[in-house]
């Protein structure tokens, strides 16, 4: 009985002072922040309010509709003032404002995804649902950190990155999914020799489990890659002597 009385009496308030705190500075942009802040600045009621963590996030996340204040009103026990339309007002406007600039962000991201050759769309694509399968459909969070450009910068980045920089980018993936979902070395290495042979694996259905490239595959790849690698024609030494050791590890050598 004491127990369950400590908690209620624990429980947490909050001040209209931290809901404003705590929001961004470029709401003060807002045409109507001023007048808000006037309503709050004048009224003691307001200033002294405690409200519960319930209210105090139903505020926070302006999911409070101005038909449904009269609600929070009456459920929550804060006082019918002009203060509480223009914050929602205000917040909405600059969640909306947000949420623009995030779908012209992810617009321009996926332009320049598409702007990659389709051989390495393939294997964005492929890190992706593999991903997927091995957190049973719940997250791409290794992929997310690692290959997909969270930006418009990093989206750049990726069209103007050489071949060694895509290995060294599926390296860290493959090694963060391997700490992620303890996976096994060897189908680690496996999977990055084949993505250094710019061969997709494919993932047997419902399952994680993959199905890597056969012989013949393998082979052409490899002499596809080797001409372009290869030193005496100025290719990439360092690169020449990766897809020969993928292709050795792959066929078994």
């Amino acid at each position: 009985m004491s127990r369950r009385r400590r908690r209620r009496g624990g429980k947490r308030v909050h001040s209209l002072a931290k809901l404003l705190d705590r929001q961004p500075k470029s709401l003060r942009k807002h045409p109507y922040y001023g007048v808000m802040m006037s309503h709050y600045s004048s009224s003691g009621r307001l200033q002294s309010l405690r409200m519960n963590a319930t209210c105090y996030r139903l505020l926070d996340k302006a999911v409070i509709t101005a038909e449904n204040l009269p609600n929070l009103y009456r459920t929550y026990r804060i006082p019918k003032d002009p203060f509480f339309p223009l914050f929602l007002r205000i917040k909405l406007d600059y969640l909306d404002e947000r949420r623009r600039i995030s779908e012209e962000r992810e617009k321009y991201i996926l332009g320049k995804i598409k702007e990659l050759p389709p051989v390495r769309r393939r294997i964005i694509r492929f890190l992706a649902e593999w991903e997927e399968e091995l957190s049973r459909g719940k997250s791409r969070r290794c992929w997310e950190k690692t290959v997909y450009p969270g930006s418009k910068k990093r989206a750049l980045e990726l069209l103007g990155l050489s071949d060694s920089g895509w290995l060294s980018l599926y390296s860290e993936f493959l090694t963060s999914l391997e700490e992620r979902y303890r996976l096994s070395p060897v189908t680690v290495s496996r999977v990055k020799a084949s993505l250094a042979l710019q061969l997709v694996p494919e993932i047997a259905p419902e399952s994680a489990l993959l199905i890597m490239p056969g012989p013949e595959q393998i082979k052409k790849a490899y002499r596809r890659l080797s001409r372009i690698y290869h030193p005496d024609s100025g290719g990439d030494s360092p690169l020449f002597i990766t897809i020969g050791e993928s292709r050795d590890l792959l066929l078994g050598r």
